[in-house]
């Protein structure tokens, strides 16, 4: 039997983002709640969202010297992705983001 491949596959991501410091926990949590929402609207699937704490930054960004670290596991197809990251680069409460394709086999279990 011919085994049928999928037209767009899912793949596993990460993204850390900093935070302004000028915003307080609760509002990071508002935050948090706000992307996992927009990541689940952009086609993501098994979103789990961690803060990292407020960390002090190796240089300034935007005169800010600490920031809120945020660490989101998800997967999603890669089509979607555009518009998650647009929203990403147009919040003003965002100092910087990496996004990380992460391997299938992933043991952490994130």
């Amino acid at each position: 039997m011919k085994q049928l491949k999928c037209q767009f596959p899912l793949r596993n991501y990460e993204i850390v983002a900093i935070l302004t410091e000028k915003i307080n926990v609760v509002d990071v949590k508002r935050w948090v709640y706000k992307t996992v929402n927009t990541l689940q609207s952009s086609k993501g699937w098994e979103v789990c969202a961690a803060s990292l704490g407020k960390r002090k930054l190796a240089y300034e960004i935007e005169y800010c010297k600490t920031g809120h670290y945020i660490q989101i596991y998800f997967s999603s197809i890669p089509h979607y992705l555009a518009y998650f990251l647009e929203t990403l680069k147009d919040d003003p409460d965002v100092l910087k983001y990496i996004l990380v394709r992460r391997p299938r086999n992933n043991k952490r279990g994130h």
